[in-house]
């Protein structure tokens, strides 16, 4: 054998090696799947992209697919890493994106690609580097809160938050600080729908989901029961066509349901137990879950245990800081002001136009179909079906 044919199987042998490798770091947990064809595969494998041995929380992904999640330490120690990993490369073990975080919970981006904190006594917006770059709501200024523990942002950059007391607080575009419900149960997992006007809040010591509407200046009015069947609910999310995704803090179970709170689906994940979590569920914990990855089509599940992922056959609901590929810009009609535009998305195709203009349009699709009225007063963006429209006056 010659030198030169030594070396290239060496070559060869490595390189398999590091393939093999690359597979088996993508390691399962055992799990009990149990979905709509339409939404998953029952029986299908949860992956454990990042194994750490303490409670984890606030999974969220940034526009390139990053997720970014929280290891929660001791209750009197700031030292709560805010992690970030690339589940799309196997090579990547995870770094720490911010060390000392003041017991950062829940994660969200916002409209602009910036990392927003739910934290002790306050909410904070980080830099790409992990330095702050605003406080945007400070315990005392306002109102008073003591640990922030979920959150949920609008694109106009107002957002809702709790801190499992008995508040949900309010940050209005201007910054503005205040109190907008006073009588919640527990409330934990909050999920604002900006073009509903409506607002859904996981109450742990009622084990049910409320829906709200939203009020004049923020306040939460006209309370419904939304759910009212999961043990400990803790972080949710939604898909795309409005199914509902909730942790079950002490099952260790996302479950799903559908758009009239009927539960169609279970994830059950057989954590480890976390060191120091002393309310250990029945297979552990889960604590929350957010969708990222290829198309926004895969599940990411926060718990004891580090972060988990499982891949759908339907994809998130888009928020302020994901973009839509494929998008396509409209020629606007000569009668509307040169601010608007009309945009076409694929899975969720949205109107918006700036400006004080309060004339109503007439939305029709591409046959000429009537679909509904848009104008300056529904702020600035209304979501329909998947498609193209026109607008006439």
């Amino acid at each position: 054998m010659t030198k030169s044919s030594f070396k290239w199987r060496q070559v060869m042998a490595i390189t398999l090696l590091c393939s093999l490798s690359s597979v088996l770091s993508a390691k399962t947990i055992p799990s009990t799947v149990t979905l709509p064809d339409s939404i998953g595969t029952t029986g299908d494998s949860v992956t454990w992209v990042k194994q750490l041995k303490k409670y984890c929380e606030g999974p969220a992904s940034d526009s390139n697919g990053v997720m970014f999640f929280t290891e929660q330490g001791g209750r009197n120690s700031d030292n709560w890493p805010i992690w970030k990993i690339d589940p799309s490369n196997p090579s990547d073990t995870g770094e720490v994106f911010l060390l000392e975080s003041s017991q950062a919970n829940g994660l969200l981006f916002d409209k602009d690609g910036k990392l927003v904190a739910a934290q002790k006594g306050k909410i904070t917006r980080f830099n790409a580097d992990g330095s702050v770059d605003k406080v945007l709501a400070q315990s005392g200024n306002g109102a008073t809160f003591n640990k922030a523990n979920d959150l949920s942002i609008g694109t106009d950059g107002s957002l809702y938050f709790t801190d499992l007391n008995t508040d949900i607080f309010y940050v209005s575009p201007k910054g503005e600080l205040s109190s907008v419900l006073t009588n919640a149960n527990g409330p934990n997992g909050i999920e604002y729908i900006e073009e509903t006007k409506s607002i859904f809040i996981n109450e742990t010591k009622t084990n049910l989901v409320s829906r709200y509407e939203q009020g004049e200046k923020g306040l939460l009015i006209n309370r419904t029961t939304f759910i009212s069947e999961i043990n400990i609910p803790d972080g949710a999310t939604f898909d795309e066509q409005g199914n509902y995704y909730s942790a079950s803090f002490m099952d260790g179970t996302i479950y799903v349901f559908n758009t009239a709170g009927v539960k169609i689906g279970s994830i059950a994940i057989h954590t480890p137990t976390s060191h120091d979590n002393t309310m250990t569920g029945i297979r552990g914990n889960t604590s929350n879950c957010a969708f990222g990855g290829p198309e926004n089509k895969t599940l990411f599940i926060t718990g004891d245990g580090g972060l988990f992922s499982i891949k759908l056959k339907i994809a998130g609901r888009r928020l302020p800081n994901q973009t839509v590929p494929s998008r396509r810009i409209l020629s606007s009609p000569s009668f509307l002001p040169e601010s608007f535009s009309v945009f076409a998305n694929i899975g969720s195709p949205v109107l918006l136009f700036q400006g004080n203009s309060s004339t109503a349009y007439k939305v029709y699709d591409l046959s000429n179909k009537y679909i509904g009225m848009y104008n300056q007063s529904m702020d600035g963006a209304w979501n329909f079906q998947s498609g193209f429209f026109l607008l006439k006056k």
